[in-house]
């Protein structure tokens, strides 16, 4: 009235959040699932702090990119939210100022807003406590705090998920592990089945957890082992030389971003020169070509293979280059050796 905007607003409605439409997992129209169902936000007011609201829900960080006018194309069914005011500190979109849950002003799909998050943090998954390194408690890493998942609302297709994010393709069952401790990360998980990482799943938002404690922690089992052959190419001796993974019959290479002694000791253990190593950075061993499989790696130091370690997920990189992870392994391989065909 008399050029006042009214809002109404909704801070105590915590609802799922997700990207849809992007070409990276940190972008997309922003959808809002509400009793259930899937509906879009309005672009009227629309603005970067808005658009850092929901980058920080989704565990990107704070600063964030809006594109109004669908610009990651028109969602369908109920326009949610209209007129978000945020002011900047809010911890999740319904926070924010707006008009009310589906209350809209002369809005159509035409006006849905989107975001491009700053992608400043990595959304590495593992698996813990398992008996074998397919299956575990699914832990998910934030500004560099490995915390856990609720199982509300938690199945199969959220499980095969992260096994597809992890590499071992798209078959998981829901399970449970054995409680984590620290941070639960992630609660009201929703996939569809068709994200490649978790963090593209609908959630609460990072941080945000209803009635939730560590004894409801996920764990999935993932139907079959994540196929990855290794060798080293480039070095001067065969000890030595630029990681290479092999995934579906093609080498690529490992993003060195994060790499250390402890990863590079996990892959000298794989191939036979037990773990010490040494992590060798910035195309050290000749430059690799193509995609690289990996990245965000990150290894306890207790895992067996490279597959068992912690990372981004499979062909997901962040704001890497061609640079490749390299090892030097400390010691020899042991052969076995025998004699045959002498007469004595």
């Amino acid at each position: 009235v008399n050029g006042v905007q009214c809002v109404r607003c909704n801070g105590a409605e915590n609802i799922n959040i997700r990207l849809v439409g992007g070409s990276l997992y940190s972008e997309g129209r922003v959808e809002v699932n509400y009793h259930g169902e899937w509906g879009i936000v309005c672009d009227d007011g629309w603005d970067d702090t808005g658009a850092g609201v929901v980058c920080r829900q989704l565990g990107f960080g704070s600063t964030g990119t809006a594109i109004g006018s669908a610009g990651f194309g028109q969602g369908s069914g109920p326009i949610w939210l209209d007129s978000v005011l945020c002011i900047g500190n809010e911890s999740s979109i319904t926070s924010c100022g707006h008009l009310g849950i589906n209350v809209t002003r002369e809005c159509s799909h035409s006006k849905d807003a989107s975001v491009n998050c700053f992608r400043s943090n990595g959304t590495a998954v593992r698996l813990v406590g398992g008996s074998s390194y397919n299956e575990g408690r699914v832990e998910v890493n934030y500004n560099g705090e490995w915390g856990t998942v609720c199982d509300d609302g938690w199945d199969n297709t959220d499980a095969g998920v992260v096994c597809r994010q992890l590499g071992f393709g798209l078959l998981g069952v829901a399970f449970h592990f054995g409680q984590g401790t620290g941070l639960i990360s992630l609660d009201n998980v929703l996939c569809t089945g068709n994200e490649s990482t978790l963090a593209s799943c609908g959630h609460l938002g990072v941080g945000i957890i209803r009635n939730c404690t560590h004894a409801e922690d996920v764990g999935v089992r993932c139907s079959g082992p994540a196929e990855f052959k290794l060798r080293l190419v480039g070095g001067s001796s065969y000890n030595e030389g630029r990681v290479e993974v092999n995934y579906h019959g093609e080498w690529s290479t490992v993003c060195d971003d994060g790499w250390d002694d402890t990863d590079a000791g996990v892959v000298c253990r794989q191939l036979g020169f037990g773990l010490s190593g040494v992590a060798v950075l910035g195309d050290g061993f000749t430059q690799g070509s193509g995609i690289p499989f990996l990245s965000g790696v990150a290894c306890t130091g207790d895992e067996s293979t490279l597959a068992s370690c912690a990372h981004y997920g499979i062909n997901i990189t962040r704001n890497c280059n061609s640079s490749g992870a390299g090892t030097r392994c400390s010691t020899l391989q042991e052969f076995g050796i025998r004699l045959v065909g002498g007469s004595s």
